[in-house]
């Protein structure tokens, strides 16, 4: 269900890749990186991936107390995922050009194939994107509509077809979900078995020996 539910989202991606007005939306980058990035960052331009959001057993879930010590957040909208993926790789590029660390999110929709947030933890800034799936809302996010960015005339051609992608799309994450679900279920049974024939004292020896390993390393 998911692999099929990254197929549909993926067709969806592709056909408004081909819609976007790129000369706008290149200026309209460019003007947020002068807008965010204003001075040289301190670290050393690592990029870090960690997964913000996730297809789990409760839905599509995101871990917004990570986002708490963030000041300035903007929330993207994009209902076909592609002008956000790179807006979010454009301004990680500039970022890492000054010096910036950040944490580049992937979508868990996409097989990790694509990015729907970005954090830039020394400037307090995070990139995150309002989509059909995620449908995040962050208390006093700043709104960006980026589907002012398509070309609504191109747009019209695929209507039938992106239409039919987002009903197919939703239909195929609630399954997901509730396989995922039904999975658990089985493996919290599994773990009983498991969590009575195991010997924590065993364990935490092993664990001892490899934070060790790892200190020394």
């Amino acid at each position: 269900y998911q692999t099929a539910l990254s197929n549909v989202c993926s067709d969806s991606y592709f056909c408004a890749l081909g819609c976007i007005d790129n000369d706008k939306l290149e200026g309209f980058t460019a003007r947020l990186c002068k807008k965010l990035l204003t001075k040289k960052g301190l670290g050393s331009g690592r990029q870090d991936v960690r997964q913000l959001t996730a297809l789990t057993e409760h839905g599509c879930m995101t871990r917004t107390e990570t986002l708490e010590s963030y000041i300035d957040i903007y929330s993207m909208a994009d209902e076909y995922y592609a002008c956000a993926h790179l807006v979010i790789e454009a301004i990680a590029k500039e970022a890492v050009k000054r010096s910036f660390d950040i944490v580049l999110c992937p979508s868990h929709a996409f097989n990790n194939n694509i990015y729907e947030h970005l954090l830039i933890p020394e400037l307090g800034v995070a990139l995150i994107s309002y989509s059909p799936l995620t449908e995040l809302s962050v208390a006093d996010a700043k709104p960006i509509n980026l589907g002012r960015f398509y070309k609504k005339e191109q747009l019209t051609r695929l209507k039938t077809r992106l239409k039919l992608n987002k009903l197919t799309a939703a239909s195929l994450a609630d399954e997901t979900y509730d396989t995922i679900k039904s999975a658990k279920a089985v493996h919290d049974d599994i773990e009983k078995y498991y969590i009575e024939a195991m010997s924590f004292d065993k364990l935490d020896d092993v664990c001892d020996k490899l934070i060790e390993e790892i200190r020394k390393r």
